[in-house]
């Protein structure tokens, strides 16, 4: 699980090293692009999968060792051969499937109204500055349009209410989409996020599995350690008898 992980996480840093090489001196100047293309995404994706699939991975041997240890010492047979192997190999499928699901789902289309932490626009306009989250645009939407209600506002609804506004005769006005792996240069996962985030659940819940792996990896390994010791001190009174 350790190799996978320094697998995916070399790719990361190698990605990292190259794009940092390319942008070196200019990068203030392409950091928004850099943050809002779809590479950065990719990266986050690719460090966040490789971190999952190590944890998921580690949890699951780390219960079969431990019934492994019960069953051989009750004398029990466990599975060998094929049945062995499609047992790991349907263990893997799953750790991986889960895993890249997990990292994938914050950039579905799906899920952008809880994903996307705001729209930078073009500099040519003084309406929109910056990082302009949803809050913020109901705000200046609100002033144009008129009363509205704020939690029935969506991305897709935004997006069309924002051209209205501005002409169309030379392609209205251009924005990009600052992603939820965008949220910093590095494009890593989002662990850190404040109450108005619209993304804390998904976090919390990521956090709490996490948290529930590392508590059942380390309860497995106590109770292996604890059953061996004790079955050591056994065979050796026994030997000493």
């Amino acid at each position: 699980s350790s190799g996978i992980n320094a697998e995916y996480g070399g790719l990361y840093l190698v990605y990292i090293f190259i794009q940092d090489s390319r942008l070196n001196k200019g990068f203030c100047k392409k950091q928004t692009e850099w943050m809002t293309n779809w590479e950065c995404s990719f990266i986050g994706v690719i460090n966040f999968t490789g971190t999952q699939i190590s944890l998921l991975t580690m949890t699951v041997l780390s219960c079969m060792r431990s019934f492994r240890v019960k069953n051989a010492l009750r004398h029990w047979q466990t599975p060998r051969g094929r049945r062995s192997v499609l047992t790991v190999s349907f263990v893997c499928i799953v750790v991986i499937c889960t895993s890249c699901l997990l990292a994938i789902f914050p950039l579905l289309h799906v899920s952008q109204d809880f994903f996307i932490n705001g729209l930078i626009y073009d500099t040519s306009n003084s309406l929109f500055i910056g990082l302009v989250p949803k809050s913020k645009h109901f705000d200046i939407l609100q002033a144009y349009y008129g009363r509205m209600k704020r939690k029935s506002l969506q991305w897709s609804q935004i997006n069309k209410m924002v051209d209205d506004m501005f002409s169309k005769d030379h392609d209205g006005i251009k924005r990009y989409v600052q992603g939820f792996y965008s949220n910093k240069q590095v494009c890593l996962f989002k662990y850190f996020v404040t109450s108005e985030s619209p993304q804390r659940f998904f976090i919390w819940c990521i956090l709490a599995v996490n948290s529930i792996c590392f508590l059942v990896t380390s309860s497995c390994y106590i109770y292996i350690n604890s059953v061996t010791k004790s079955s050591t001190l056994g065979l050796t009174e026994r030997i000493t008898n």
